[in-house]
């Protein structure tokens, strides 16, 4: 053949089976997010004509992000306390299934890969392992070896690291003591611990906007916990009533086992302000103060900046799940919460472990605008 190479007549073609399955997938993730885009555009359409409504008012959102966040700290704890104190049962129980895994989505993208903290080996073998344990059966005592590997891993002063592996230890024997019912506190302290997350993301803007919402979130929480809202709750028809099928005393027990019925309906409504709080801080607060430019994001250009952080079949498969679990509700409600309880009880110790870590190397900002702990965070 005069020293020819022989060539394939189809180069294109995979020449494995691994290649065709690679082509097959990479074909089927583009088809999935050209659909997933054209799906967003009526979300897109429905937020132009609503800012178009407001006027110049719309505008000013569009352009100041301060105002924008500020506003919407304010609106999202006034809509909380709005909701908790008529339809606090209904809350409890579809929030986590229309927003709980969007939510602990969030949770990873922004204090694990937008930190830089999926780089770490330190985080990837000391504090993912352990916080795997918690939904298989390792509940607080996995989750404080999940703050203490954090800890570890964190390039900080002796006396600092000793203070984080003492507050691990002091959660590791709760755990151990007084199980489930640390357990169920801390599922309460959990929904607060949101908001200090998002002041540390805000650190070097505009104090007041952050003043302003913090002081509404407590002053709220503190009504409702004080008890001076129960005559509206009484009123309100029950707030144990839900048109969802859900039995409420077994709700009163998991929330607040063991207490009178008035102090468990004022923790079923902080309960559910406090965690519809913590969804519009990782689905709405955090994103825009992450975000590099000022200006929201279309819905379909946010959807390639969560493949673009994620990585297409990872952010795919996390889409489909949230789906997934929507569907099981309207099957199984019962068996929906309970699974997706399960499969996310890790995200609760993973803020309070990335919390830990920043406390003991400090903080400081990216060229990004992220908060990420101290010049170690990627090391």
């Amino acid at each position: 053949m005069n020293g020819a190479v022989a060539t394939s007549p189809h180069p294109a073609l995979p020449r494995t089976a691994l290649g065709a399955w690679n082509q097959g997938v990479g074909r089927a993730l583009g088809t999935f997010y050209r659909r997933a885009e054209i799906a967003l555009v009526p979300l897109d359409r429905a937020r132009r004509a609503w800012l178009a409504l407001l006027g110049p008012m719309g505008v000013r959102l569009v352009r100041d992000r301060e105002l924008r966040v500020g506003v919407g700290a304010l609106a999202a704890v006034l809509a909380a306390f709005a909701m908790a104190c008529t339809a606090p049962l209904t809350m409890v129980v579809a929030g986590p299934l229309l927003l709980g895994l969007p939510h602990v989505i969030a949770d990873v993208r922004y204090l694990v890969v937008r930190s830089g903290l999926h780089r770490s080996p330190t985080f990837v073998w000391l504090t993912v392992p352990p916080l795997a344990l918690v939904g298989f059966g390792g509940g607080m005592v996995a989750g404080a070896c999940a703050v203490a590997g954090a800890v570890i891993g964190a390039r900080a002063a002796p006396g600092r690291r000793a203070a984080g592996l003492t507050a691990a230890a002091l959660l590791a024997g709760c755990g151990a003591l007084w199980s489930p019912w640390a357990e169920i506190v801390f599922a309460h302290v959990h929904n607060f611990l949101a908001v200090p997350i998002w002041v540390l993301w805000r650190r070097g803007r505009d104090a007041r906007w952050t003043a302003f919402a913090v002081i509404a979130f407590l002053g709220a929480a503190t009504v409702i916990a004080s008890g001076l809202v129960d005559p509206w709750l009484a009123s309100g028809g029950g707030v144990w009533t839900t048109p969802l099928d859900v039995d409420p005393v077994a709700m009163a027990s998991s929330i607040a086992p063991g207490l009178t019925w008035q102090t468990a309906t004022r923790l079923l409504a902080l309960y559910a302000f406090a965690q519809s709080v913590h969804y519009a801080v990782w689905l709405r607060l955090v994103p825009d103060e992450d975000r590099e430019r000022p200006t929201p994001r279309p819905f379909a250009a946010s959807l390639r900046a969560l493949r673009d952080d994620l990585g297409g079949s990872p952010t795919a498969l996390a889409l489909i799940g949230c789906a997934g679990i929507a569907a099981w509700a309207v099957l199984d409600l019962d068996g929906a919460r309970t699974g997706y309880l399960r499969m996310t009880l890790f995200h609760g110790y993973l803020e309070l472990a990335v919390l830990a870590r920043w406390a003991v190397e400090g903080f400081a900002r990216t060229d990004r605008g992220t908060i990420a702990p101290g010049p170690a965070h990627a090391g």
